[in-house]
């Protein structure tokens, strides 16, 4: 797996019980997902003017454990399938103590950015996907 995140919670992200919400957790995946796309040779894909871009289909996210404010956090990832058009990125989040947070699988699909129409990888990022792939 590659690092695709590190960080903390914000007080901000976090309820009057100082637990993490949603959102954040969301928010933070889709920060991994922008440097998952770089090293996939789409570096650009969440810019204006991008050829293509990664649009998540679906997501399923596994809360394990409580994240609290100012406690650094990081983000591993690795690809657990793919096709021509589409890749399943498994991100795990990590407390500082090696604890896992939360586990998060999306679906995401490559993308014309006008149209959200689906079209093949590039061989460059096929050979980056599967550079990738790993079990989790």
């Amino acid at each position: 797996m590659i690092t695709l995140w590190q960080g903390s919670a914000n007080t901000w992200d976090c309820d009057e019980m100082g637990h993490m919400n949603v959102r954040p957790y969301v928010e933070k995946a889709m920060e991994g997902i922008g440097r998952f796309a770089h090293e996939i040779a789409l570096p650009g894909a969440f810019q204006e003017n991008a050829a293509s871009t990664l649009v998540p289909r679906r997501q399923h996210i596994r809360y394990m454990r409580e994240v609290l404010p100012g406690r650094p956090l990081s983000m591993q990832g690795c690809v657990i399938d793919w096709g021509d058009d589409w890749v399943e990125l498994y991100q795990e989040m990590r407390h500082g103590d090696g604890m896992p947070a939360a586990a998060i699988r999306t679906r995401l699909c490559h993308a014309e950015v006008r149209s959200a129409k689906p079209f093949p990888w590039t061989a460059r990022t096929r050979e980056r996907i599967a550079a990738l792939k790993a079990a989790p």
